[in-house]
């Protein structure tokens, strides 16, 4: 258990931000630690989601870290904090948000394609390939995961997969 509060604390002192916004309702419902007031958590989430669609990533990442200061296991946070990481180019901080969201819903379609995707950017094809077909265990028509796994086939010469991902 301290490793895991050790791995939540360097994360939630890292930025970040993520790739495209899931349901809103989903985020809003994610449970509030106790003495978390649930408006308070909502308050900074939508300005975190407004900061993030205007492209704000600094104040963006502050608001999703201060969801996390009041629930270490949001999801939505976590989510998006690794895609701004992704966006910075701070593949250790995104990877270390992606894989705490992970734990979080293992078998969540948009987080395995991203994570994927994060793994590609990074030159680390292998990972990318593996979690891209991960998501389309889950979602076999994930648009996203397609378009980088045939973007992947094609950049290694494999046309023939790669054609059929589209």
């Amino acid at each position: 258990k301290g490793s895991e509060q050790q791995i939540v604390q360097t994360a939630a002192k890292v930025e970040a931000q993520a790739l495209p916004l899931s349901d809103l309702q989903a985020a809003a419902s994610q449970s509030v630690a106790p003495q978390t007031d649930s408006s308070s958590l909502q308050q900074e989430l939508n300005q975190a989601y407004e900061a993030d669609r205007s492209g704000n990533l600094e104040k963006a990442q502050g608001y999703y870290q201060r969801v996390l200061a009041m629930n270490p296991e949001h999801y939505e946070a976590l989510h998006r904090l690794a895609i701004i990481e992704d966006k910075k180019q701070n593949f250790p901080a995104a990877e270390a948000y992606y894989l705490q969201a992970l734990k979080l819903d293992p078998s969540n379609a948009d987080l395995l394609s991203d994570i994927g995707y994060s793994y590609m950017l990074q030159g680390r094809d292998d990972y990318g390939e593996k979690y891209l077909e991960e998501a389309l265990k889950y979602q076999p028509a994930h648009a996203r995961s397609l378009d980088h796994l045939g973007w992947y086939y094609g950049r290694t010469g494999r046309y023939d997969q790669a054609l059929s991902m589209f």
